[in-house]
């Protein structure tokens, strides 16, 4: 009977717990506006009570939208306030935790989630840091209007503020307010309440204020396209912004914010505990008022400091959220590697030069031509002779004697002045050559600072992130101190680190401009000139080492020596260099026949002569001055050839020294054929290289994340002491470095060996991309 007994109070009890973990709990979810302005918080906060309370508990939740309109919040407040059917209220707005504050009594435990300012909006608290209030409590707000000031003022200069709030709140403009705001703003201000229309809130920030502080701006939404066109005509007249509750804010054109980091999963996991505490019994008065958030960082708004032409120091800079990097505006050119290296081939005024010399060699040709064209003079002639001439010749020559001439020459054969046209297409194309090569030096150099910019961009990033990370740590510091866990030698150490960080993202700034400066110079472009980037990746589809048959050749020792050497026979075939010292030789060769043949070859020509005397003047005779001219012209035409016999042995020696120029030539054609396998094969070793590299750097990158996470967890706990926290931190930092200096570099290293081979297959078609891994494939067969 006693074992029924038992058994029975086990099912009993059983049957209890489970009752009691399935018993189900509303919870009223209250927002100032519609459902997307803060869904984040929302949503994350409803995870968070759901994983609390999920071994004991079935919360259920309503969501309840203001739309930034006060009757419907106070509508909603007294509706859930009084019904039987919510356990707990929180208000997640600014406007419905002011509301809710302001109640009388509470029914049911309520939770003020988002208070501005604890002092301006007169809230109560004990000495023992709660509200004092039965089933009411709030979290104190996590921001600094005072801090805010100071930061403000180190971004702009300014003499009068407007202080902006929404309409409705009448309970802080008030005596006591006013006499707060000016503790805290040293300077003049005005209490600037919005009304949700731009056009007319716009006039209201009248030409004193030079100033705009939002600590709310229901009944907009920060999001919302009102408030943005609002902000669009406060940055028109040049009216410097700070915001108090943050990102968004900034994204919709406010200059600055203050951001605590993490600050939403350490807001909801406070919400969390608190709805815990009060289903486990505690009062919501008894609960715990302030919240512990780390240090506040700097949100700014770059395209927004553009137009106002604000432009902070780097001190205020380092390690702050920029908010429109690259000034997302229209008029700031938007360049792709595909857009650059075309811009360069336009533009780059080392390439424009070389473009000129084939131009130059063309008019060479062209010269060499003319000289086997008819070549026609015409002369005039003035002729005055002394007087005894004049009578010694009895009449036949007078004293002055005016006649013309034209006489024309015709090569028929002269082997130099045949041989020079030849010559001279030869040098043209030679000088063309020369062009293509400073053409495939130019789409490297270019794609390399492409890719250098966006390497620096990508390290700056890395940098401010690190910064992040030691301002988690010293804030953890800062904590574990507070409470005497940990020396404030681990705080100076860690603020040593942040200092050494700052100066980190300092170089990383300078080489990011130093890298912009160098691609505008290549693309002849003002180089202090702003502009956008496409980000390039090792699965970018327009690069050849996307191919997986790449990354199948780079992963076999074997494979790479095949790759060598069909590369190879591809730079024999492609190199504009190895066709400029061809044609080079080409030249001399034509040179040397020429030569050779003048020796024995005459050299024919035709001469034609026509003259006529114009006029004969006596100048003793004046009224009889001109007599008369002849009647006829004058001509003659005639043949002639040369044959050189003997010129002391000079053309013998020109020949010899030609002779000599094509054996350097062709010993330099050799020279250069060696260098250039050389050249692409150690250029494929260096890919090779840094293939491997992206691989294990990935490696290092992952371990060392998983090895910082622990060890960071180990010094909250209090298990290692700072030095290995640091080291963990750094070794992090240069994991991540590593990694991302080790998939640009690849890039870069197979660009110079498509450069080496004479070949960009990244701007070929895919019909050349498959006949190159088609002749690979065959001479690979070949090979074996």
């Amino acid at each position: 009977m006693n074992k029924k007994v038992s058994f029975a109070l086990l099912l009993m009890l059983l049957f209890a717990t489970l009752a009691h973990a399935q018993k189900r709990v509303n919870i009223a979810f209250i927002e100032d506006g519609h459902k997307l302005s803060n869904e984040e918080i929302t949503t994350q906060t409803a995870e968070e009570i759901n994983n609390i309370l999920r071994f004991n508990y079935t919360p259920e939740f309503q969501f309840l939208y203001g739309d930034n309109d006060p009757v419907k919040i106070k509508q909603m407040l007294d509706q859930t306030t009084s019904s039987d059917d919510v356990d707990i209220i929180v208000c997640f707005g600014a406007l419905s935790s002011m509301m809710l504050s302001q109640m009388e009594e509470y029914t049911i435990p309520s939770i003020a989630g988002l208070i501005l300012d604890n002092n301006l909006q007169e809230l109560p608290k004990t000495s023992i840091g709660t509200s004092g209030i039965s089933n009411f409590t709030y979290i104190e707000s996590p921001f600094d209007i005072k801090a805010d000031f100071e930061r403000f003022k180190q971004l702009a200069q300014f003499s009068n503020i407007g202080i902006v709030i929404g309409s409705y709140y009448k309970d802080i403009r008030n005596v006591w307010a006013d006499q707060y705001l000016k503790s805290i703003f040293d300077i003049p201000f005005k209490i600037i309440p919005l009304s949700g229309d731009p056009s007319e809130d716009i006039k209201k920030f009248d030409d004193n204020i030079d100033a705009a502080y939002f600590l709310d701006v229901a009944p907009y939404d920060e999001t919302s396209i009102p408030f943005k066109q609002l902000m669009q005509k406060i940055n028109h007249n040049k009216i410097p912004s700070y915001a108090l509750l943050g990102r968004t804010f900034v994204e919709s054109g406010v200059l600055a914010s203050s951001l605590p980091p993490n600050i939403i999963s350490t807001y909801t996991r406070r919400i969390a505990l608190d709805v815990m505490k009060i289903l486990e019994g505690q009062n919501a008065a008894e609960l715990p008022v302030s919240i512990d958030m780390p240090e506040s960082d700097l949100l700014f708004n770059l395209a927004t400091a553009s137009q106002l032409n604000i432009f902070p120091g780097w001190d205020i800079m380092a390690g702050s959220i920029l908010i429109n990097p690259e000034h997302q505006a229209d008029s700031i050119q938007q360049r792709s590697l595909q857009s650059t290296i075309l811009e360069a081939l336009q533009n780059n005024l080392q390439l424009k030069a070389a473009k000129k010399s084939p131009e130059i060699a063309a008019k060479e040709v062209s010269k060499a031509k003319s000289q086997l064209m008819p070549q026609v003079e015409a002369s005039a002639n003035g002729v005055l002779i002394d007087d005894k001439r004049a009578d010694a010749s009895r009449g036949q020559t007078a004293p002055l004697t005016f006649s013309t001439n034209a006489t024309l020459t015709q090569i028929i054969y002269n082997g130099s002045a045949f041989s020079n046209v030849a010559i001279q297409k030869l040098l043209q194309e030679s000088e063309q050559y020369a062009t293509d090569k400073t053409e495939l030096d130019i789409i490297l150099n270019s794609a390399t600072a492409y890719l250098q910019y966006l390497q620096a961009k990508s390290f700056e990033k890395i940098q401010n992130e690190n910064l992040k990370v030691t301002k988690q740590n010293l804030d953890v510091s800062k904590a574990k101190e507070k409470v005497g866990h940990s020396s404030i030698s681990d705080v100076y150490r860690l603020e040593a680190q942040l200092a050494q960080n700052k100066i980190n993202i300092y170089d990383a700034k300078t080489q990011t401009q130093q890298a912009g400066y160098y691609l505008n110079h290549l693309l002849d472009r003002p180089q202090n000139e702003k502009f956008k980037t496409k980000e390039v990746g090792l699965k970018d589809s327009i690069l050849l080492i996307n191919d997986s048959r790449i990354y199948k050749m780079l992963s076999s020792p074997a494979l790479v020596r095949q790759l060598a050497d069909h590369m190879v026979d591809c730079a024999n075939k492609n190199l504009p260099e190895i066709k400029q010292i061809e044609t080079t030789i080409a030249a001399q060769q034509r040179l040397l026949e020429s030569k050779r043949r003048s020796t024995f070859m005459p050299s024919i020509g035709i001469n034609a002569d026509l003259g006529k005397t114009l006029k004969r003047v006596d100048l003793a005779d004046p009224p009889q001055g001109f007599t008369s001219p002849t009647k006829n012209w004058e001509w003659s035409i005639g043949v002639g050839a040369s044959i050189p016999i003997f010129g002391g042995g000079n053309k013998r020696h020109d020949i010899q020294k030609t002779q000599l120029e094509i054996l350097q030539l062709k010993d330099q054609e050799d020279d250069l054929r060696k260098q250039l396998e050389l050249q692409v094969r150690s250029t494929i070793i260096t890919a090779n290289a840094s293939y491997l590299r992206t691989v294990q750097s990935e490696i290092a990158r992952e371990k060392a994340h998983k090895n910082f996470e622990i060890i960071q967890d180990y010094y909250k706990q209090g298990l290692i002491d700072v030095i290995n926290l640091i080291d963990a931190q750094n070794s992090l930092l240069q994991s991540e470095l590593s990694a991302t200096n080790a998939i640009y570099q690849f890039i870069i290293d197979f660009l110079t060996v498509e450069r080496s081979i004479g070949k960009f297959y990244f701007l070929a078609s895919e019909e050349e991309k498959e006949l190159f891994f088609y002749e690979l494939r065959m001479a690979i067969l070949t090979s074996k």
